[in-house]
């Protein structure tokens, strides 16, 4: 039996040689994608504090003085 190299198909069906290839996003996906939302909304929240505080490069005045 001859096949050609082929790449695995992201999202769809492939048929190749006498089987049918299909692909489509599930829970890993899904967990991906939740994984990116909260990475930026981590990095928003952050930024923002950072912003609303003025950046934490204040001293703390000292009693002794």
């Amino acid at each position: 039996m001859d096949i050609e190299p082929f790449t695995p198909i992201l999202i769809g069906w492939k048929k190749i040689a006498n089987f049918t290839q299909y692909s489509y996003p599930r829970e890993g996906s899904a967990l991906l994608l939740g994984a990116v939302v909260c990475f930026r909304t981590a990095i928003w929240m952050g930024v923002r504090s950072e912003t609303d505080t003025g950046g934490g490069e204040t001293e703390p005045e000292s009693a002794a003085a």
